[in-house]
């Protein structure tokens, strides 16, 4: 099971999404003027933060993205489900490739969620990725070789089954 290629590439699909997820690594980030005080946020994948650079009376409570945090746990899991489907390669194949769509929504939720913000704060500027927006791309990648894996080993497997 752990010797086989692809069982690494969901492993490192499955850890580095529940990674980021539970460490609320920052995605995007910027500034913002509400009245006369400057703001900052950072969107993180379980919440989005505002805090001011000086002692302020305004207090602004975080935002759950409990959406995108539901997507980010979902593509850890799945792959972490399918490890152990490795005598079942076709039903392991389908759950990698239900890790992809899970995945895009992630991705499309990330840009949705960003967007909303951008209309919603006034006098918004320095908005721009983190670095760790990154380290997210490293997900489909993981997850493709994964796939490409599982599919030479049912092709090795037909081959072998022919010789019989």
């Amino acid at each position: 099971m752990i010797q086989r290629k692809q069982t690494l590439y969901l492993l490192a699909v499955a850890a580095i999404s529940i990674t980021v997820t539970l460490l609320n690594l920052t995605l995007y980030s910027g500034k913002y003027k509400m009245g006369e005080e400057n703001f900052n946020y950072k969107m993180g994948i379980m919440k989005t933060e505002f805090y001011s650079d000086v002692q302020s009376d305004v207090k602004v409570p975080p935002v759950k993205n409990n959406a995108m945090m539901y997507f980010a746990l979902l593509s850890g899991i799945v792959p972490f489900v399918a490890i152990f489907l490795f005598k079942k390669l076709e039903i392991q194949i389908r759950f990698a490739a239900l890790n992809f769509v899970l995945i895009a929504g992630f991705f499309v939720y990330i840009y949705i969620t960003n967007h909303q913000l951008e209309k919603s704060l006034v006098g918004l500027s320095n908005n721009h990725f983190s670095w760790n927006m990154s380290i997210l791309s490293f997900i489909p990648i993981f997850n493709w070789l994964a796939i490409r894996g599982i599919k030479k080993d049912i092709e090795l497997l037909a081959s072998v089954d022919r010789l019989r």
